[in-house]
């Protein structure tokens, strides 16, 4: 199980592959590809800063996102804070990980401890 920080709003779900969408101010968070109850995610205003907490699979994120140690890949719209990733990190805007086990691309700057 993880812990999602919306806004500072604590969202916990059940699955390790997440995936969140802020689309024209609309907030969906899927976790291993079932939807969030809505009622866990109403009343997020704009911008929205996304925070997950615990190991996961996955993370993909059209905005910002700041994370632990995930074990598989992380896709950002924007900017990716991260511990340890398993895969590969795409983000738009800038990265900060720990090592980083595939491929990296990123918009803006990288700070990593090690890419293989």
């Amino acid at each position: 199980m993880a812990t999602i920080f919306v806004n500072g709003k604590r969202i916990n779900v059940d699955g390790d592959n997440i995936s969140i969408c802020n689309l024209n101010g609309s907030l969906s968070i899927r976790t291993n590809g079932r939807e969030v109850s809505a009622e866990n995610i109403t009343g997020i205003v704009q911008p929205v800063r996304i925070e997950v907490v615990g190991t996961v699979a996955s993370v993909e994120s059209d905005g910002s996102v700041d994370c632990g140690d995930v074990r598989g890949d992380v896709s950002a719209g924007g900017s990716a804070n991260t511990g340890d990733v398993g895969g590969n990190v795409k983000a738009g805007g800038s990265v900060n990980a720990g090592n980083v086990a595939g491929k990296l691309t990123a918009g803006g700057s990288v700070n990593v401890a090690s890419v293989k």
